[in-house]
């Protein structure tokens, strides 16, 4: 399964909130619009849809890897049967798209 992840880090709780209303997201940080992120790989590609969306709020800064670290740890403690949790699509940046296998 295929998610699109918005990271706010610096946050003072971690925590993962689904966006279950598709109209929120151009006021969230999901704009389709845009011309760099995420958002245009599922315009273009068909394989790479996300099936949900998430908000991701972090502790650690976007620093050496921390905050990516603990989204993949909050995923994993959010999808409890997932074998694999993978960023495939913006490792550095706060629009990521990840591949999590059931």
């Amino acid at each position: 399964m295929l998610i699109q992840v918005t990271v706010k880090p610096n946050s003072k709780k971690s925590r993962l909130i689904e966006i279950k209303n598709l109209q929120q997201l151009p006021s969230i940080g999901f704009n389709n619009k845009s011309n760099t992120g995420v958002a245009n790989i599922t315009q273009n590609d068909n394989r790479l849809t996300p099936q949900k969306y998430f908000i991701a709020y972090l502790k650690n800064k976007p620093q050496q890897g921390k905050a990516n670290a603990e989204l993949i740890n909050l995923l994993y403690k959010t999808f409890t049967n997932a074998k694999q949790v993978k960023i495939i699509k913006g490792t550095k940046n706060t629009k990521k798209l990840v591949k999590v296998v059931l």
